[in-house]
């Protein structure tokens, strides 16, 4: 016998009561159809609703062949009635949220011809068009849909006959022909779905979208409404304040001192980055030689700095060049030459002190286990 669905007629039960038609064991779970439920199952790319029954943890809901089944922690008595309780926060949030994404595929179809191909509620909704949609598009389409929202427009679910169903044009990717739920947002939207939605559009609160990209030759769009949309833009008011105060700078000011920010940071690199080349010619210049290697021992220096004294060293003196950066019995290290081959210096470091690395005849690199005493023993020896 197929479940009575409770949500379809009315999605804002949150308690009711049901019987218990049977009740299977798995290795880990107990698997209870009743013969009613307001529990909405995993489908459409919306997940299934959690809560109790008879204080017993709901895990999961699924439907097949009409009959719901609903995963619970421990056995219930067949042929009880049992108490049953929805998690109505999160239930009443995906409410927002289902209803959001049909008010905006709706106007999406209707402005800019796109079809929904795709849809997932998860930490945000995702929503698939089959149209690559412009920054100009999404903004019209997420006035359009707010403005939707304000009007407080009803909305509605019924199953119209199959000759009044033929007859109706509605949104759906897939083709269907019996038992047909349309729900229908007035001026805005009728669409092909099984899931709970609000009463009014006005409910849904508010509709932001977050993001978008290109997707399989048309448009992916994350989105959130009502109240995960206000948690969301209450997170990224608190970072905007934390942002502001670190940059000094006023309340919807702070992408301008952000910008500010970066033209001088950037100004800075060049000038480190001056710095830094004349301070690596004065290195050059100033060198020590073990067993006929110019040797640099650095105290922290990037991988980068090291290259670079490496190749200006070998480069001007015609030598071959080995800088070494590091602490304690762990180094980094490059070593340089012009006019002969590097790589064997390479494979001796790196089988002396466990290291890897390499690279050209002309410059290698790498890191190495070592002290610098054990590598200025090494290098009069090798």
């Amino acid at each position: 016998m197929k479940t009575i669905k409770l949500y379809d007629n009315d999605a804002y039960i949150s308690e009711f009561t049901a019987k218990v038609l049977s009740c299977e064991a798995d290795s880990k779970s107990f698997h209870v159809v009743l013969d009613r439920t307001a529990f909405f199952p995993e489908g459409g790319g919306q997940q299934c609703d959690m809560g109790t029954i008879s204080s017993i943890e709901v895990t999961d809901v699924q439907i097949k062949d009409g009959v719901i089944y609903h995963t619970v922690t421990a056995p219930l008595p067949i042929g009880k009635e049992v108490s049953c309780i929805l998690d109505w926060n999160t239930r009443f949030r995906r409410m927002q949220n289902h209803t959001g994404e049909h008010i905006v595929s709706g106007i999406a179809n209707s402005l800019c011809g796109c079809t929904n191909v795709g849809f997932h509620m998860g930490k945000e909704i995702t929503v698939d068009f089959d149209v690559e949609l412009t920054k100009e598009q999404i903004k019209q389409i997420e006035v359009t849909a707010n403005k939707a929202v304000f009007k407080n427009v009803s909305v509605y679910a019924e199953y119209p006959e199959p000759s009044v169903l033929e007859a109706l044009d509605y949104r759906s990717k897939l083709e269907l022909t019996e038992d047909v739920r349309i729900v229908t947002i007035e001026g805005y939207d009728k669409c092909a779905c099984c899931a709970p939605h609000v009463k009014s559009t006005g409910e849904v609160g508010i509709i932001k979208i977050l993001d978008s990209m290109r997707h399989r030759g048309g448009t992916r769009l994350f989105m959130l409404c009502g109240q995960d949309a206000y948690e969301d833009y209450c997170i990224k008011t608190d970072n905007l304040y934390e942002i502001a105060v670190a940059l000094c700078a006023k309340h919807n000011e702070e992408l301008t001192a952000f910008r500010k920010l970066c033209e001088e940071n950037a100004e800075l690199k060049q000038k480190c980055s001056a710095l830094s080349k004349e301070l690596t010619k004065l290195k050059s210049e100033n060198t020590e030689s073990i067993n006929g290697i110019t040797v640099f021992f650095e105290e922290d220096a990037d991988m980068q700095s090291i290259r670079n004294l490496a190749l200006e060293t070998a480069k001007k003196n015609d030598v071959i060049s080995a800088v070494f950066s590091g602490k304690d019995s762990s180094y980094k290290y490059a070593v340089s030459a012009m006019t002969t081959s590097v790589r064997e210096i390479s494979q001796k470091l790196n089988s002396a002190f466990n290291g890897r690395g390499g690279g050209s005849d002309e410059l290698v690199q790498g890191n190495i286990t070592a002290t610098e005493a054990e590598i200025r023993k090494f290098l009069t020896e090798i």
